[in-house]
């Protein structure tokens, strides 16, 4: 599929297909990425992952948080609906296609799943975080106890 196919059924435009290929092209397949001069061939993987991009753009991630949210597997098992791949054919230049409240639905519900896994670590790295400094804490107090002890020790044979 050539660039502007993709364009189409993501109903974006070619430059934002070429710059998020370039930005994401870790996600995305090596005929989607070729070398210099080369065209742009994207398989079904590549619009699936272009869409969530575009998804996560149109809710206002940053660059930084969709790489971070790929990386996630935000892009793992997404479908884009067969009814788009069966438009791109007969899409006229400039429309764009509104895509199924189900497919968006699944697509929130997973990245939902994914934030809660989220927090859940966050939560349990915190308490360990907590536990780390509470040992601290005891470490420098027997540091400190050890230190007054060395000291006295040695007032002690000095004053001897």
């Amino acid at each position: 599929m050539t660039v502007s196919e993709v364009a189409k059924i993501l109903g974006v435009s070619k430059s934002s297909i070429r710059t998020w290929s370039s930005e994401f092209e870790q996600f995305l397949s090596a005929s989607a990425t070729p070398e210099s001069g080369e065209t742009r061939q994207y398989q079904e993987g590549d619009v699936a992952t272009l869409y969530v991009i575009q998804q996560l753009r149109d809710q206002g991630v940053s660059y930084e948080g969709i790489h971070q949210a790929l990386r996630e597997g935000a892009a793992e098992n997404v479908v884009v609906p067969a009814r788009i791949w069966q438009l791109r054919q007969e899409l006229p230049e400039g429309e764009t296609i509104t895509l199924p409240r189900e497919f968006i639905e699944r697509l929130f519900s997973h990245l939902d799943a994914q934030l809660e896994m989220l927090r859940e670590e966050r939560n349990q790295m915190r308490s360990e975080l907590r536990e780390m400094q509470a040992e601290r804490l005891e470490a420098e107090k027997r540091a400190a106890a050890a230190e007054a002890r060395a000291q006295l020790l040695e007032k002690l044979r000095t004053s001897s």
